[in-house]
């Protein structure tokens, strides 16, 4: 078999090619050893069929090249070796998506692997070693291919790659996949982004830019740049470092984050008496900022508890990015009047731009349909509204990926951007109609 096509994301076949070149020579020579169409040929005396066998087959090739396959809660990774993991799929197209979404975030985020891949057969080799009521539930290269295309830019943070593989030799297709993640660096071990509440912001960015200061103290010969980042509420905290000491960087943010739920003391934690002066006084900082906060939106009670529980839940979940977006208002009842209406307003015509911008005439039709509804709302008719419920429907399943509603808006940057937008008005407006905001992922 040959090697024909290769779609990598965020330089996944750079990092096979340049760091990984061992793991690339024996994942070729496997691939040349195999021969699906001659497995095929011998079905009428195979125990396990054609796919079993063939698995089965290709598995013990790379067995005897040391690669080993994972047990437990990783297994479905592939067979790894030297942090490079490698599967041959040869099942539907929805293994296709635990793999990818499910098995290699696992193995990334436990460190079994750095690069997964996986190995698929073309459509047209597919067709030539299988009988026809075997293939038309096998997923295959030219499938993938377009599914990713059309739900692209992808934001996972992880490379990947997928190889297609043929019974003929041609020149190679290198496809490579746009990412919404911004200035991917390989040397970036650690990438958190918080959204806050207004009354959270101050605290919890001095809280996150301590994690410098931390690191510096515990791990001093361990060389990492941490970056701040600001964009409006979201705050997005970047660790870099060139020796590759990942373990190191995870280690601290766990201990940080025990500290933030208060299940280590800084006294505990720190040699130094003054290194632990300086973290409490970190956090009653926060506190006193929170309180300043909350005493201009009359809002005083429990607000240090849920921003260190916000804090927390965005160090401790990798992917996909953490944003929170309740927000409080206190206002007085005809600026409460002007404000929905201004934010009915917006929505409505979020909706209408959305139209515009849209491919898929039944997703135009719902769009339509909650614009009527919503035009005839005012602040007295919020509660059980139908056009609120059913553009929270809407809004829900544009973030499952199993649905295609909404496909057609995430397409292009437009679309993206017009979405945020529509979630933002939804969820300043959601707590009038007794509706739950929507974290909506970026």
């Amino acid at each position: 078999m040959f090697l024909n096509s290769v779609i990598t994301y965020l330089n996944g076949w750079e990092r096979l090619n340049d760091h990984h070149t061992n793991q690339f020579s024996e994942i070729i020579e496997s691939i040349q050893s195999i021969d699906l169409l001659e497995v095929g040929k011998r079905s009428g005396k195979l125990k396990k069929g054609i796919l079993g066998t063939h698995s089965e087959e290709w598995e013990a090739i790379l067995e005897d090249k040391g690669w080993e396959e994972p047990r437990g809660r990783y297994y479905g990774i592939g067979q790894v070796k030297d942090t490079v993991a490698i599967k041959m799929l040869l099942s539907r197209f929805d293994s296709f998506s635990t793999w990818l979404y499910s098995k290699a975030n696992v193995g990334i985020k436990e460190r079994v692997c750095d690069l997964p891949i996986l190995l698929v057969y073309k459509k047209e080799t597919i067709r030539k070693g299988l009988p026809k009521s075997g293939y038309a539930m096998i997923v295959d290269f030219d499938r993938i291919l377009k599914e990713i295309q059309e739900v692209s830019p992808l934001s996972l943070e992880y490379p990947f790659i997928i190889l297609g593989v043929s019974d003929e030799e041609r020149p190679l297709e290198i496809f490579n996949i746009p990412s919404l993640v911004e200035e991917f660096n390989e040397n970036v071990v650690m990438n958190r982004s918080i959204e806050f509440p207004p009354e959270h912001y101050q605290a919890g960015l001095g809280i996150l830019s301590y994690f410098n200061n931390l690191l510096k103290e515990k791990y001093p010969d361990t060389k990492a740049r941490v970056k701040i980042i600001q964009e409006e509420l979201t705050v997005k905290m970047v660790v870099e470092t060139q020796d590759g000491d990942k373990h190191i960087i995870e280690r601290a943010l766990e201990e940080y984050d025990s500290i933030i739920r208060g299940e280590i003391k800084p006294e505990d934690y720190f040699s130094s008496p003054i290194k632990a002066l300086e973290l409490k006084t970190e956090l009653r900082f926060a506190q006193i900022r929170i309180e300043n906060q909350t005493e201009l939106l009359a809002h005083k009670e429990k607000e240090i508890d849920r921003l260190l529980k916000i804090i927390s839940q965005g160090l401790s979940q990798p992917l996909p990015p953490v944003h929170i977006s309740p927000i409080i208002t206190v206002e007085t009842s005809l600026n409460q009047e002007t404000h929905i209406n201004n934010e009915l307003n917006s929505i409505i015509d979020t909706l209408k731009d959305l139209q515009g911008v849209s491919s898929s005439p039944s997703d135009i039709e719902l769009l339509n349909e909650t614009e009527n509804e919503l035009s005839q709302l005012n602040k007295d008719n919020l509660n059980h509204s139908e056009g609120m419920s059913k553009l929270k429907s809407f809004l829900e399943n544009i973030n499952n990926l199993e649905t295609t509603v909404g496909k057609s808006f995430t397409t292009t940057n437009e679309g993206i951007k017009l979405l945020k937008k529509l979630a933002k008005h939804y969820n300043t407006i959601a707590p009038f109609c007794a509706l739950p905001s929507i974290p909506f992922i970026k």
